[in-house]
């Protein structure tokens, strides 16, 4: 599955839980992707 079919399956999915935020130091790629799922969301 190309990565912009997950992308936009995560950002539809009716429930998202989103566990351990933060206690991992996030690339700036990552910090990127999460911003725009919740700004989407």
């Amino acid at each position: 599955m190309p990565y912009e079919e997950f992308f936009d399956q995560v950002r539809n999915a009716p429930l998202l839980i989103l566990d351990d935020l933060g206690t991992q130091t996030a690339t700036p790629w990552a910090k990127e992707k999460l911003e725009q799922l919740l700004n989407y969301r």
